[in-house]
């Protein structure tokens, strides 16, 4: 179940960031992306937001609920911001899911800290349960578009879940590789150029349009249950 006692606190600080609620919840997401939420201390936390430590217990109990309070609210932003997608142009399915595709790289090309909170979250564990409601209501958005839209391509091989799950993935990669997409590609994952946008923005959508069964350029060409 989703506790609402931290939900209550993060209502508190996003009402105003300039409080200190709310310069300790800015403050918690950046130190956990940096360095994720185990070798955080509520130490840095306090010292980034300029209060002390018992303020933070004051306004939030413990570090586990901040953390919670910072997950909840990343995943939260990203469901708003990609609500109102499906609403796709009469018979421009292709376009539609460009815009899609082209949207999430934007979310997180412009909030650095999402995938790589994300990616830390991942790598030192969450509880299954909260993990399902946090991470279903996205899910759905994909899943929705699929049934809208009456795509087999999906579910030809493989369960549309299975797609769309994998797919983010290889949108994330872009994000938390920070050093090796520097080596590889020359790209700062936090400034990448708007060249590289665009690339990947295309690649992604390509990708996307392929296990729709779709082929670029040719939209009107879909692959229907």
């Amino acid at each position: 179940m989703i506790d609402h006692v931290p939900l209550k606190r993060l209502e508190t600080a996003l009402s105003d960031p300039a409080s200190p609620p709310g310069r300790i919840l800015r403050a918690a997401e950046d130190i956990f992306a940096e360095r994720g939420f185990k070798a955080a201390t509520t130490r840095e936390i306090a010292g980034r937001a300029g209060v002390n430590i018992a303020t933070i217990h004051y306004y939030w109990g413990s570090k586990d609920e901040l953390c919670y309070a910072v997950i909840y609210h990343v995943m939260t932003r990203i469901t708003e911001l990609t609500q109102g997608l499906l609403d796709l142009p009469a018979g421009d399915l292709e376009g539609g899911i460009r815009n899609i595709v082209g949207k999430l790289v934007d979310i997180f090309a412009d909030n650095p800290n999402y995938a790589r909170l994300l990616q830390h979250r991942t790598l030192e564990g969450i509880n299954a349960e909260i993990g399902e409601e946090l991470f279903l209501p996205i899910l759905n958005i994909g899943l929705g578009f699929v049934k809208k839209n009456r795509i087999k391509g999906f579910a030809t091989n493989f369960a549309p879940a299975l797609v769309l799950f994998s797919l983010q993935g290889a949108l994330r990669i872009f994000f938390q590789e920070k050093d090796s997409v520097k080596a590889i590609f020359g790209e700062d994952p936090l400034s990448f150029s708007p060249a590289f946008r665009q690339q990947l923005k295309d690649l992604l959508s390509s990708l996307a349009l392929h296990v729709a069964g779709l082929s670029p350029g040719n939209g009107g060409d879909r692959n229907l249950c």
